[in-house]
């Protein structure tokens, strides 16, 4: 494990959730291949509590 990244998955709840995280350096990475609609950005920050709501970008 080289803790570049990291994945959780849960699929016990009505609506299912992924959640990756990944080191800055690694962001082009990562965003070129995990898109999300504004819609689906904007439902994410909904549910987030604030102190996180800054680290989605």
């Amino acid at each position: 494990m080289s803790g570049n990244y990291g994945k959780y998955s849960a699929n016990d709840y009505e609506n299912s959730l992924e959640i990756i995280g990944f080191k800055p350096e690694l962001a082009h990475i990562f965003q070129g291949h995990f898109r999300q609609s504004k819609e689906e950005q904007e439902e994410i920050r909904e549910w987030l509590p604030q102190k996180y709501k800054g680290l989605i970008k």
